[in-house]
């Protein structure tokens, strides 16, 4: 899988949550470089990271979503959980393959589920934030 760039389309306005957003790309792009140059091992230890980052994130998310009195917040919530599942499920079956250099469609899963959450569920955030002068617009 080749590298994703960061699209100005990703932006929420918000410094913290699209500078977080970036670090989840950039490490999503460092896995996939390490399978390209079979680094196996980084690319199991960089999957630690990421999920443990994906937590990080979440707290920090939710705590700027709180403060703004966003009204769909416990389903966001509950989005992250499902997230957060779903990558230490992909991450899990994937330890053997990232530890053969076979990164099989482990790199494309998690991509596939990160961008999905980016795309469809904090974007649903972005012009509340923006209305509510909790985040810069973004054109």
């Amino acid at each position: 899988m080749k590298q994703i760039e960061f699209p100005s389309s990703f932006l929420t306005g918000h410094a913290v949550i699209d500078d977080d957003n970036r670090r989840l790309i950039a490490l999503l792009n460092r896995i996939n470089a390490c399978f390209a140059d079979k680094r196996g091992e980084e690319a199991h230890e960089t999957c630690a990271v990421l999920l443990l980052f994906i937590g990080e994130h979440h707290e920090r998310e939710e705590q700027i979503l709180r403060e703004a009195g966003f009204p769909r917040l416990e389903s966001h919530i509950e989005s992250h959980r499902e997230l957060m599942k779903k990558c230490r499920r992909i991450t899990t079956g994937c330890n053997q393959a990232c530890l053969e250099n076979q990164a099989g469609d482990c790199t494309t899963r998690l991509y596939t589920n990160i961008i999905e959450h980016i795309v469809r569920k904090d974007l649903d955030f972005k012009s509340y934030l923006q209305f509510g002068g909790f985040a810069e617009g973004t054109e």
